[in-house]
């Protein structure tokens, strides 16, 4: 556990202690916008857009005017933008457009469209004029035309004004544009394509919305019965991690997951796939290996509509391999590692033929030799020397690789294998997924298992896309299923869970976690497989503590040595691992306490928290200690200690700890944040029926709203925020007895003497507690006064009077008090 001194700010006096501060740092500050020590923009002032103003087409310099925000000021030398080598012809394959022809003029000379006719003032555009005077049939329009250029002008000064990069001139691009299609296009475009004073020109490409379509009849939906969607134990929750952050689904169209196998369904409803998004081609037309290769793409990202399934990550991009198209499962390996960015994830939908294991196949398990279709003895395709090697590559690049564990009913740490499948000494660095029962997660007799499998799903009862059994229309468009099984749907489940960790990671704190700290976060208090543990199949991920792990999260920890996360001493004896509370009160009303406290970021993973997280300990009525706590690594604890020494008024106060006191730090937990104790200081000294000492309420009762308040002879209560009045008298020997008269009158009519009417009383017997309370609701409106506090006793000493006030939650601890007023 590392441990570090706390930076603090009392009252306003600051008291460093020398810590070093980790992430962003502002280095400097340049109108309103903030920038690192290596000139790079942070962030700038928040800042609305005014409520009365309606929104419309203006440059970001208007906006930041609009919102009070001061750009900073203009820079010199800009970092050049890259510019590309162009082809020596535009890509011109059928699908390309004939419509539209996209052309980019160099930004040395601007380039501006004026009465139909292109011109600048730097350049000569005689070529430009003679090309497209050829072609009549074609028109020249600005290519932003519904963005003044004025505007385009003004974002590219103030975009390299806050970054110091250069920015393409957007004003440099047209539109060579036909009415309906025409093979001229590619003549025009291949023509400016070859002019100097060109930076590029295209056929813009084709695009659409992605999208899925219920086909007639409608399609039932049957997400309810995924229960690995649901909550832990049962499922991984991924529904906990779609509400949770939009990342959770998957980041976005962007993010790429690629399923190795032979055949899919590309008109499926509710998978949006076509066979353009198979990497190297498709040439296999097995109707088997199509519904396995659906089935498992339902899983992972199935669509999220009204009918069907829903996918466990449905918002990523979803690609496919081809085995027969690569010629060798390695070949297959390597060809999607070459597509695929760090990040992203390869799932191995195959098993291979394992050597002989010397074990006798059950027929009651599996299907066994020589039956063409059994699966004994298969193992995981890392077994293959050449699959593994390029399984290890793509994981030494960032790829996810996800792989099954195969059918086999092997273990894997059999010395058959010769330690092929050690983890700690032979790893690819993939993720094994074997297969347990959907309801108790024990392994299935037939799933692969050893001391090499990182996690399991389900391998029976899977509710996916594909086969038909649940709902069979014309052709496969329309299959589902609810038994899919094997390691086969054990591993796109854990697929999903990859997709959807890195999903939060990436779009939360725009970080792209490693495979290998992705495994230790699906690891984090994952559920556990079920009996017998000997065959390992690893946990089932649980996305909600899987998410966790990445999450900064602050805590006001108990160190082992401590009595609480803060502790009030009477000396400066706190350290590090010890700071025990006195049995004794602490002396009161003089400069006696010292405190010390403890902050832990409890994340497991790299993530630090973003900002610095504002820490404060509030003495009920007396003194308040706000500290920022500097950026916390996982696991790292933050230290005060014997801060003070403090004046602490006497009797008992309510003290309170709070880390990332305005919820400014982004948790997963945002309930851990508080700690509330009440602790005791000797009392100050008061006589029955003394003169009223008027006391001042400290910070945490001023922002609450109260006003100064007077001991037993004399409370005011104020009209709006106190309506609880309540008084105690804690005798400190067995034999005293003291009673409690609570009177409350008009402020006209307060006697100096005597007692009036009694709104309420107590009298218990020797050795306990008076206590009374009277709720200003049930009077009448206005202001009324404790007049009276009386003790019926003689002789009594060293008795403590104390009052709390609550306005709503009825005299809860800790509340609003109590506050100890003296004693006699």
């Amino acid at each position: 556990m590392k441990r570090r001194l706390l930076s603090l700010a009392v009252a306003g006096t600051a008291l460093l202690t020398g810590l070093a501060q980790a992430g962003p740092q502002i280095a400097e500050v340049r109108g309103d916008f903030y920038y690192d020590k290596d000139g790079a923009l942070i962030g700038h002032r928040n800042a609305d857009f005014p409520e009365n103003l309606e929104r419309r087409s203006m440059s970001h310099r208007e906006k930041y005017e609009l919102m009070g925000l001061q750009l900073p000021s203009a820079r010199g030398a800009l970092e050049p933008r890259t510019i590309f080598a162009k082809p020596a012809r535009v890509d011109d394959r059928p699908q390309m457009s004939r419509e539209l022809v996209i052309v980019k003029f160099k930004d040395e000379a601007p380039v501006r469209l004026r009465d139909g006719k292109l011109r600048s003032a730097t350049k000569s555009l005689a070529a430009v004029d003679e090309i497209l005077g050829r072609y009549p049939e074609a028109r020249v329009e600005r290519l932003f035309r519904d963005v003044e250029e004025r505007i385009l002008d003004e974002n590219k000064e103030s975009g390299e004004r806050l970054g110091g990069k250069q920015l393409a001139d957007l004003n440099n691009f047209y539109a060579i544009r036909f009415d309906t299609p025409n093979e001229l296009a590619v003549t025009i475009a291949n023509e400016l394509l070859a002019l100097d004073d060109v930076e590029t020109a295209y056929l813009q490409a084709p695009g659409t919305t992605p999208a899925c379509a219920d086909i007639a009849p409608t399609t039932p939906n049957w997400t309810a019965s995924q229960n690995y969607l649901d909550p832990a134990p049962a499922g991984l929750d991924a529904e906990a991690a779609w509400a949770y952050h939009a990342g959770g689904n998957g980041y976005g169209p962007g993010y790429w997951v690629c399923d190795l196998e032979w055949q899919w369904c590309y008109g499926h409803e509710d998978i949006d796939i076509d066979v353009t998004d198979v990497l190297n081609g498709n040439v296999g037309n097995n109707t088997n290996s199509m519904n396995h290769g659906t089935a498992v793409l339902g899983e992972i990202g199935a669509c999220s509509n009204s009918y069907g399934m829903t996918g466990m990550t449905p918002d990523v991009t979803l690609k496919m391999a081809d085995f027969d198209a690569a010629g060798s499962w390695a070949n297959n390996i390597a060809t999607a590692d070459g597509f695929l960015i760090s990040g992203e994830v390869m799932l191995l939908e195959i098993h291979i033929l394992g050597p002989n294991s010397g074990v006798t196949c059950d027929p009651t398990c599996t299907t066994c030799p020589p039956d063409p279709n059994s699966q004994f003895e298969f193992v995981p395709v890392e077994w293959d020397a050449a699959s593994f090697a390029a399984i290890q590559t793509a994981v030494a690049n960032g790829i996810v690789v996800v792989e099954a564990a195969g059918n086999g009913s092997m273990n894997l740490d059999s010395a058959v294998y010769g330690g092929w499948f050690n983890p700690t000494t032979h790893n690819s660095g993939a993720i094994m997924v074997g297969a347990g029962v959907n309801s108790t997660h024990s392994p299935h007799c037939w799933s692969n298992a050893g001391s090499r499998v990182n996690f399991h799903g389900y391998g029976n009862g899977v509710y996916t896309a594909g086969y038909g059994g649940l709902f069979n229309q014309t052709g496969c468009e329309q299959d589902y299923t609810s038994t899919f099984s094997g390691t086969s749907s054990a591993s796109p489940m854990i697929t999903g869970a990859v997709a959807s960790v890195q999903g939060v990671a990436k779009a939360k704190y725009n970080v792209t976690l490693s495979p290998a700290q992705i495994k230790e976060a699906l690891n984090s208090a994952a559920t556990p497989q079920g009996a017998p543990t000997s065959r390992n199949i690893g946990p089932m991920p649980n996305l909600v503590w899987a998410i966790n792990w990445i999450e900064p999260d602050m805590i006001l920890p108990t160190p082992t040595g401590w009595s609480f996360p803060t502790v009030p001493l009477a000396s400066a004896s706190g350290t590090f691992t010890s700071a025990p509370l006195g049995a004794a009160a602490i002396p009161g009303n003089v400069d006696a306490t010292y405190w010390c406290a403890a902050t832990e970021n409890a994340s497991y993973s790299f993530t630090p928290t973003i900002n610095d997280p504002d820490d404060r300990i509030y003495y009920s009525d007396v003194w308040q200690v706000q500290g920022i706590r500097p950026n916390h690594a996982p696991g790292e604890r933050t230290y005060l200690l014997n801060f003070g020494p403090l004046n602490v008024r006497g009797g008992r106060q309510t003290i309170r700890q709070y880390i990332d006191f305005d919820f400014v730090e982004d948790e997963w937990a945002e309930g851990n944040n508080e700690f509330v104790r009440q602790f005791i200081w000797t009392g100050r000294g008061l006589t029955a029926n003394a003169t009223p000492l008027l006391l001042t309420p400290g910070p945490y009762a001023l922002s609450s709203g109260w006003g100064p308040y007077y001991n037993a002879e004399g409370f005011q209560g104020t009209s709006g925020s106190t309506y609880w009045y309540a008084f105690g008298v804690c005798p400190t020997g067995t034999t005293t007895d003291l009673d409690v008269r609570l009177n409350t009158e008009a402020p006209s009519n307060i006697p100096q003497a005597g007692w009036g009417a009694n709104v309420a009383w107590s009298s218990s017997g020797d050795g306990l507690s008076d206590f009374v309370g009277f709720n200003r609701n049930a009077a009448a409106a206005g202001t009324y006064y404790a007049s009276v506090l009386n003790f019926e006793a003689t002789g009594a000493s060293n008795e403590r009077v104390e009052f709390s006030a609550d306005p709503g939650s009825l005299l809860g601890e800790g509340t609003f008090g109590p506050f100890t007023l003296g004693a006699n």
